[in-house]
């Protein structure tokens, strides 16, 4: 009973203090780290007091270099690769408004998310570790936390499986420049399938230069253990163990390569020429929207 008359008014002291003038900001500020110290009579385990309202203080471990190559990593998807023929397909004008559309909505998502984080008691200035879903329990109560855990892990799950199979294929493509590629198929038949840079005909079938796209040439999908993701995962197994600051290296790394491929990528499209429509339509006959907006999501 006194946990709850407690946040009762507390939170209406808030109030009265949010609905009178700026100058009172201090105000909240001093009021809200003394709500976070007296909440801790109530304990843990009350119903009134969460792990949201306990997070630990921030101490920043993250240089600059390190901040810029984490939130490009995290920008840049695996669909990044299949943004030029997006371009292709469907023009320049509407692949070009779907981006900026995507764009915006995405920064005001973040910026929404940002000041609800800085809304948790004490953490006006960002001073604490506050997780996604600890706003949404703070704010909205366990079941809302749990819904939206699922949600944001089912949607890395998603996006991680994606760019697995992009990683892999790459590094299938790598390995068949210099020989062969070789793969387990597990299904339909049980046997060993190679693949290398002479099964790649564009011309004939784009799909070719897919490593192991079809390995059995019957146009059903394949259960294939190959190479490239036994490679996959001896780098990718022993990062993921690590915590955000101790693989860092590899993350500023990935952002030296990133720009470097971008530059290259840049070079070879300004060699080709940007000539209006022969490489690429201002805006195409049938712009396959499903598509676009599909493609874009994946990479933001």
């Amino acid at each position: 009973a006194y946990c709850t008359t407690y946040d009762i008014r507390k939170a209406r002291m808030i109030e009265i203090v949010n609905e009178t003038t700026p100058l009172y900001s201090k105000s909240v500020v001093d009021l809200e780290s003394a709500s976070s110290t007296s909440s801790d009579e109530c304990g843990s385990t009350s119903s009134c007091c969460h792990d949201s309202t306990n997070a630990k203080q921030h101490v920043a471990s993250i240089r600059m270099f390190g901040s810029v190559s984490l939130l490009v990593n995290e920008l840049v998807g695996p669909g990044i690769l299949d943004i030029p023929a997006t371009f292709q397909r469907n023009g320049l004008i509407p692949t070009t408004i779907v981006i900026v559309v995507i764009a915006v909505l995405s920064a005001k998502i973040s910026l929404s998310m940002a000041k609800v984080i800085s809304m948790m008691p004490g953490n006006t200035n960002f001073s604490k570790e506050v997780e996604y879903s600890q706003s949404f329990q703070h704010f909205l109560g366990t079941h809302a936390c749990v819904i939206t855990q699922l949600v944001f892990f089912t949607a890395m799950m998603s996006q991680m499986i994606a760019s697995i199979v992009e990683t892999a294929q790459v590094v299938d493509a790598f390995f068949g420049n210099f020989a062969h590629s070789v793969g387990l198929q597990f299904y339909p038949t049980p046997k060993f399938v190679f693949w290398g840079n002479e099964d790649c005909d564009i011309e004939a079938d784009a799909s070719s230069c897919e490593p192991f796209a079809d390995a059995t040439n019957t146009g059903d999908y394949d259960l294939i253990l190959t190479l490239g993701y036994l490679a996959c995962a001896a780098m990718f197994i022993p990062i993921g163990r690590m915590s955000l600051e101790g693989n860092m290296f590899f993350q500023e790394l990935s952002y030296v390569i990133t720009l470097l491929c971008c530059a290259q990528f840049a070079y070879a499209f300004y060699s080709e020429g940007l000539e209006f429509p022969q490489n690429m339509p201002l805006w195409a006959d049938n712009v396959n929207w499903q598509d676009l907006i599909g493609v874009v999501l994946f990479n933001y």
